[in-house]
């Protein structure tokens, strides 16, 4: 709780064919503050989006990174789930790779002092 995380975000088109209208929105957990992100989204309110607009058949792959502070009252030993959606004008046959969950586990550790008893 308090800290930091950064997510990375990578993407690409596989395709055969030119995706137009591209847009990548990224959904952080409840309650993670947003500090900032390489490169900038256009829009961060309440999810932030990139419009990446064209993307080449077979292009190579590109990755966002996102950084976003833990709340300090975050509930420990849970798990938080970031979404990220990808989507486009273009019709696409494919579509179970263009979402992606990543699960930020959030907890503390207790050292328990050793106890030793003597024989």
């Amino acid at each position: 709780p308090g800290a930091q995380v950064v997510y990375g975000i990578t993407y690409g088109n596989r395709g055969s064919v030119v995706a137009q209208g591209v847009q990548i929105s990224d959904t952080l957990p409840a309650g993670f503050n947003y500090v900032g992100a390489y490169p900038a989204p256009d829009s961060v309110s309440p999810v932030l989006v990139w419009e990446v607009g064209e993307l080449a058949a077979q292009s190579d792959t590109a990755t966002l990174v996102v950084t976003a502070t833990v709340p300090s009252t975050a509930a420990g030993s849970r798990t938080y789930s970031n979404t990220v959606q990808m989507y486009g004008d273009s019709p696409e046959l494919d579509t179970w790779n263009n979402q992606a969950k990543a699960a930020t586990w959030i907890g503390t550790k207790s050292y328990l002092p050793l106890v030793i008893r003597p024989e």
